[in-house]
């Protein structure tokens, strides 16, 4: 499922499940500071950057200023999703030896042509992407872009296949585990949960995605 379902289907049971996983995040949220979400999974394909431009779309909807982070340098997908150019994009921006203010960092940031919602795509592909998530520059970047929004949240890498995700959870409010039915082991999930909690980031919530259709039919006729 490519779609946006809480932009083009409201009604959807899928969307009101996004609005509640919003909900839940926000309520959560004590400062007056941008809410910063960090999305990951296991592995790719369980609907990461799925469930990231849905859960901006929610935020969006109930007219909060959002800005979406591809931090997938590899395998960005935000900006084919959102229709707006992948480059330049957040690689280029933390390559660059611009200083980081407002004004310099204005023309990366892309608009959707959803209201509130904005996007730094993942960029031109570097060689050094560990290096460049976790550097002081993102810091700084982070710090540069919350007083100008509501909630911003990053669309990271898969964690187990990929380390780059897994040392941004210290720097971010929230992380969410997106997993997909029958792809992922409770051992997967459990290596996953102590190597944040490892790196000093809070879980917020797992979000179980792909479940098969016949499994929905059953959950229906229960309820």
């Amino acid at each position: 499922m490519d779609e946006i379902v809480t932009c083009e289907a409201q009604e959807l049971v899928v969307a009101k499940h996004f609005k509640a996983l919003m909900a839940n995040i926000y309520c959560r949220q004590i400062n007056k500071e941008a809410i910063t979400i960090l999305v990951t999974s296991c592995y790719h394909n369980e609907g990461k950057s799925w469930t990231c431009a849905n859960l901006a779309t929610s935020f969006s909807n109930i007219n909060k200023k959002v800005l979406l982070i591809d931090l997938d340098l590899k395998n960005g997908k935000q900006a084919e999703k959102f229709k707006v150019k992948s480059t330049p994009g957040l690689s280029d921006i933390l390559q660059g030896n611009m200083p980081f203010t407002k004004s310099s960092i204005s023309k990366y940031i892309k608009r959707t042509k959803i209201t509130n919602l904005s996007v730094i795509p993942a960029g031109n592909l570097p060689s050094n992407s560990l290096e460049l998530l976790f550097s002081s520059n993102f810091e700084d970047l982070l710090k540069i872009l919350k007083p100008d929004y509501n909630a911003i949240i990053l669309d990271g890498t898969p964690a187990i296949l990929d380390s780059d995700s897994m040392l941004l959870t210290k720097m971010v409010d929230n992380t969410i585990i997106v997993t997909a039915v029958n792809k992922v082991t409770r051992g997967d999930l459990i290596k996953l949960k102590k190597s944040i909690e490892n790196a000093g980031g809070k879980i917020t919530g797992v979000v179980l995605n792909k479940i098969p259709s016949k499994i929905k039919n059953t959950e229906r006729k229960i309820r």
